[in-house]
């Protein structure tokens, strides 16, 4: 079973718990103890399937890791099953008991950390990696989330680009973080690439195939196909001579003067 971390509720605080230590010992034990994903465990020569939330219990062992007698365990367990914060099944050679709520308080997210994370020293994730599993996450779900400048920042950075990252975001805002055809950018990274390979940056310099005019976009530096067509405003003289036309042709075809 994969190590990881769980989630503790301030309510135990309230609930009085931490004034029974045996109580809130057992307690730990039970969430600790418990699995976080579907697996099979081999308890002698039978195969048990856990679900997340349930572990195999006995109480010899629990007494043991716990340094508690058997009938104290015995009646945290009563204790606990009355409170409805467990249930317990039995058989002739083991039990399994499983937390009540577990999809409410240990949701998807630790889950996801579980997988994810690898422990430092002192067994806590690190930023990098609780960054990824919200990336992971976010990507699984379909929810695109805005970076900020120091993400984009870090990115361009890690692939030596020189893209401006204030710049980039004041873009894709204007933008409303859409594709030239409209549809929304599900990947930021993937159109930070996009503008590397293109060697698109700023307003500053730009190689052969950056596709910037320098002229209609004022020097801000926007990629030609995100720039409409100029409107052409005709001259006096041009106006002159449309309607001298315009007056020709209706004299000729309908013989107006």
């Amino acid at each position: 079973m994969q190590r990881g971390y769980i989630k503790v509720w301030r309510k135990t605080i309230d609930s009085g718990w931490l004034q029974n230590h045996k109580l809130c010992s057992f307690w730990l034990w039970c969430l600790l103890k418990a699995t976080h994903q579907e697996y099979n465990q081999i308890v002698g020569c039978q195969t048990v399937h856990l679900m997340p939330g349930e572990f195999v219990f006995g109480r010899k062992v629990a007494a043991k890791e716990l340094k508690m007698s058997e009938q104290e365990i015995r009646t945290l367990v009563d204790s606990m099953r009355k409170r409805k914060n467990l249930t317990i099944k039995s058989t002739n050679k083991f039990s399994i008991i499983s937390i009540v709520n577990w999809e409410t308080y240990q949701d998807q997210e630790t889950i996801d950390n579980q997988q994810i994370n690898q422990p430092l020293t002192n067994n806590q994730p690190t930023t990098n990696h609780k960054q990824e599993c919200k990336e992971l996450k976010n990507k699984r779900n379909n929810i695109f989330i805005v970076p900020s400048v120091e993400e984009i920042k870090t990115y361009c950075q890690e692939r030596k680009n020189k893209i401006d990252p204030q710049y980039f975001i004041d873009y894709q805002t204007a933008r409303d973080w859409k594709l030239k055809g409209g549809s929304k950018i599900k990947d930021w990274k993937a159109v930070i690439r996009t503008w590397e390979k293109n060697d698109f940056s700023t307003g500053g310099t730009y190689g052969k195939n950056s596709g910037v005019n320098r002229i209609s976009d004022g020097g801000l530096g926007i990629p030609k196909e995100y720039i409409p067509e100029p409107k052409v405003i005709p001259t006096d003289e041009e106006i002159k001579r449309t309607l001298e036309n315009n007056k020709a042709f209706k004299k000729s075809a309908f013989g107006e003067n």
